[in-house]
């Protein structure tokens, strides 16, 4: 498993790719242990995740070595380059969304919406999906996250079928391996 962050660009990237779109602040340590399921499932995986994580980051001895700074003027600029690569379907890899409640411990503390930017990003593939069923995506969430009914309804109408919305991480990473090989 090799861990690309926020601007990191890696010429050496191996075949399958997942992009971990979710809420950051206030969202837990959900990205954490979707790497280390991931790396059980498919340990020669890339996995660009959009946490800061310093170098000091348990997981730091994961992260792609040969990975540098390239042309991305800002990190929003690196997630949409990363989500399409993952979503591409001529390529192995996956975008693997998650949707946790809020760490009532942790909580954002900002003044921002809780999952203010997951909320976009969700709707915009959801649309993407809609003209564009071979799109390699997959989401989950918390039974409680909020707006979760909506979205289910809405993912439903849009694709005029039963999107399934997977109710744990674990079930959610195993669904992305699988769409990543398909």
């Amino acid at each position: 498993m090799r861990i690309l962050r926020p601007i990191e660009f890696d010429l050496a990237r191996q075949e399958r790719l997942f992009f971990l779109l979710g809420p950051i602040q206030g969202g837990g340590n959900w990205q954490e242990r979707a790497c280390a399921i991931l790396d059980v499932l498919t340990p020669e995986a890339t996995i660009a995740v959009p946490c800061r994580w310093e170098s000091d980051h348990p997981l730091k001895s994961r992260f792609a070595k040969g990975a540098r700074p390239n042309d991305f003027s800002d990190q929003t600029t690196w997630e949409r380059y990363y989500l399409e690569e993952a979503a591409r379907s001529d390529k192995n890899g996956c975008i693997l969304a998650w949707l946790p409640c809020e760490d009532p411990f942790n909580p954002r503390s900002d003044g921002q919406p809780y999952a203010r930017d997951s909320y976009g990003e969700i709707g915009e593939w959801r649309g993407r999906m809609m003209s564009a069923k071979h799109t390699r995506f997959v989401m989950g969430a918390e039974e409680r996250f909020p707006g979760l009914s909506v979205m289910q309804k809405n993912w439903n109408a849009a694709l005029k079928m039963d999107f399934v919305i997977f109710p744990t991480l674990e079930e959610t990473v195993r669904q992305a391996v699988e769409r990543s090989e398909s």
